[in-house]
């Protein structure tokens, strides 16, 4: 009953170049409520399109200028349906295609940022589904893109560690050269 509208509301929203928050934020609640429900059915067609629509949505060269709160939602929705048994399988198709996303998402923010944190509980959870994880290409995607995000992170730490050193040798400079103004 639900996935029909929210696949009607994916579409609107898509077509109308509007922000899909809403509609992010309802297919992650639906996933959830199928995932509970006291007779689990197996998902609908309409499920199935409405997470092949969630993946075109990631997988186009106009999510590379998604603003961090919109990255946030989706890399949620990707983390909520990997978590669950039933919508996990209907996203296993796609792996090839949300991935990169997620990489450019944690590639691009601070260890700090919430973005990135969501973006490692994906791979976390992807690495945790067998099924999904099985295929030899997935399995190079994931430690090749670990190996580039541990690879920047620790780039950036060397860069932060020398910034750090020089913009404290400047202070030093500073402070001396005050105190040897003074002396004299």
């Amino acid at each position: 009953m639900w996935w029909p509208a929210l696949l009607r509301l994916l579409r609107q929203t898509t077509s109308n170049n509007s922000h899909p928050f809403m509609a992010l934020c309802l297919v992650r609640v639906v996933v959830l409520v199928a995932e509970v429900a006291p007779a689990a059915t197996p998902p609908p067609p309409d499920a199935a399109s409405v997470v092949a629509l969630l993946v075109d949505h990631v997988d186009q060269p106009s999510a590379e200028t998604f603003s961090s709160a919109l990255r946030i939602v989706y890399l949620s929705l990707l983390a909520t349906i990997l978590a669950t048994p039933s919508a996990a399988a209907l996203l296993a198709p796609h792996a090839l295609r949300f991935l990169p996303f997620v990489w450019s998402t944690w590639h691009r923010l601070p260890r700090s940022h919430p973005a990135a944190a969501v973006a490692s509980a994906i791979v976390f959870n992807f690495a945790q589904t067998v099924d999904l994880a099985l295929d030899w290409t997935v399995q190079f995607t994931v430690v090749g893109g670990v190996a580039e995000t541990l690879d920047m992170y620790a780039t950036s730490s060397v860069e932060l560690s020398t910034h750090d050193q020089e913009v404290s040798a400047c202070d030093d400079d500073y402070i001396e050269w005050e105190v040897d103004d003074v002396i004299d």
